[in-house]
């Protein structure tokens, strides 16, 4: 059903007239648009009055604008449209989570005006309409950013595309309709993407891990603000059953070769120390290591190098585990966001994906359908499809502990989380960020633990 009364609003002279002249050339019917400044409390009435609101601003909203925007657009998903104008670049995963809180946020105002003009016209999954009528250059530039080629038997609704002049195309829900234009190729790709993502925002999905000890994680967590070593945070872990190596911590270098007899060899080592982190200094790290002798040496090397790289950082002595073979590895960084949501950061952690910065986030806990489109965000994520599933259960289980201890947990940092050749994942290094939540509170450790759940 189409919408009336929609409302575009500029917040400067020049965006008004730059969105004039595009509905001018695309013949729009006649749409109220106003140039004045807003900011997000004069939003509720206009949403109330107009449904669908097309805002354009100069400034990348933040984390806590988004949050308040969410909670006005939950009834409406999609009919809040934002395109920002401006020449910083945004926030890590502002995008995405807008369109996780069924918020458009675009960066060109061609393919915002598409997703004003489809809404308002009723149009319902438009990333599907039929495409036969296109050149089949034109339908690959849709279906490479998500959309379909052929209308699909359950969504008659989609629409139907096809040419208003040979550089625009048009959109109408039907062959009897008079079509619509909605703007060149690369914008209507834009905007149904952007709209895919926006017209099925997170639902709530529960998240929950059995047969959790709260007392047993409230004894490793429990103390003052502080980053716990890479041992206590995988006790922590171990908790929420998150897949672990099999390691032992070792403090001198004859202890160590003796477990990397009893593990087999090749084994790996790690620098322990609550001051040190393996992603900060690789160097840390030996893998691949073959005999008892090598090990000895390792352990005093890593242990040399790690006293003079910082003389006062505490060394709880040399991880061993035993080496496999890895086929890439990620980074996460996990952190509360909301009172029903976190923010999860997920990236490639080898020497190429962290020189191009090939990272995305996202607000857990989602559907895995939603996990599955954001990581297409990531450019080398097509090394990622075997290994969906298990990366979608190991951030929902940081997920759960995140929701579970809002106050006490600050973040939860994991580099590298290793996807082995044997299709498993594995968290190699990983630390919590503790708040001072204990030094505020009187309560003890079984208080604490008695209120999980709660």
């Amino acid at each position: 059903m189409a919408i009336h009364n929609a409302l575009i609003i500029g917040t400067q002279p020049d965006m008004t007239a730059e969105i004039e002249a595009y509905l001018e050339q695309r013949r729009a019917a006649a749409v109220t648009l106003q140039q004045r400044s807003i900011d997000l409390s004069s939003l509720p009435p206009l949403m109330k009055d107009h449904p669908c609101i097309l805002w354009a601003i100069d400034t990348w909203p933040s984390h806590s604008d988004l949050r308040q925007l969410g909670t006005l657009n939950t009834l409406n998903p999609g009919h809040l449209i934002i395109v920002v104008l401006s020449h910083e670049e945004s926030v890590l995963g502002i995008k995405a989570i807008a369109a996780n809180l069924g918020i458009v946020i675009l960066d060109s105002i061609p393919a915002a005006l598409t997703c004003f003009q489809l809404i308002t016209a009723g149009a319902i999954q438009p990333w599907q309409a039929q495409s036969t009528a296109l050149q089949s250059r034109h339908q690959h530039a849709l279906h490479s950013l998500g959309t379909s080629n052929a209308n699909p038997p359950d969504t008659n609704n989609a629409g139907i595309l096809d040419y208003d002049t040979p550089s625009m195309l048009s959109w109408r829900a039907n062959p009897t309709q008079s079509p619509i234009c909605i703007g060149e190729p690369r914008d209507v790709a834009a905007a149904f993407r952007s709209l895919d993502q926006a017209l099925q925002p997170l639902s709530a999905t529960k998240v929950q891990v059995e047969d959790v000890d709260p007392d047993a994680f409230v004894n490793i967590i429990f103390g003052p603000s502080r980053a716990l070593s890479d041992p206590s945070t995988k006790a922590a872990l171990a908790i929420y059953d998150l897949p672990l190596p099999a390691e032992e911590l070792c403090s001198s270098p004859s202890r160590a070769a003796a477990e990397a007899n009893r593990l087999g060899f090749p084994v790996r080592l790690a620098v322990a120390s609550p001051d040190l982190r393996i992603w900060d200094d690789p160097d840390l790290c030996i893998d691949e290591v073959d005999n008892a002798a090598r090990v000895r040496d390792a352990y005093r090397h890593m242990m040399a190098q790690a006293k003079q790289r910082k003389p006062d950082a505490r060394l709880m002595g040399v991880l061993i585990s035993r080496a496999k073979r890895i086929r890439t590895q990620l980074r996460s960084k996990v952190m509360p966001w909301s009172a029903t949501h976190v923010l999860v950061e997920l990236g490639f952690a080898d020497p190429h994906g962290l020189a191009c910065d090939d990272r995305i986030a996202m607000l857990f806990p989602c559907q895995y359908e939603h996990f599955q489109k954001q990581l297409h965000d990531l450019r080398g994520h097509a090394q990622l499809t075997a290994y969906n599933d298990k990366i979608y259960d190991t951030l929902m289980r940081f997920t759960a502990m995140m929701l579970d201890w809002p106050h006490a947990l600050r973040s939860l940092q994991v580099q590298p989380l290793a996807l082995l050749c044997s299709g498993e994942v594995e968290v190699r290094e990983a630390c919590l960020d503790i708040s001072d939540e204990f030094e505020r509170s009187r309560r003890s450790p079984s208080d604490y633990a008695k209120a999980y759940g709660s």
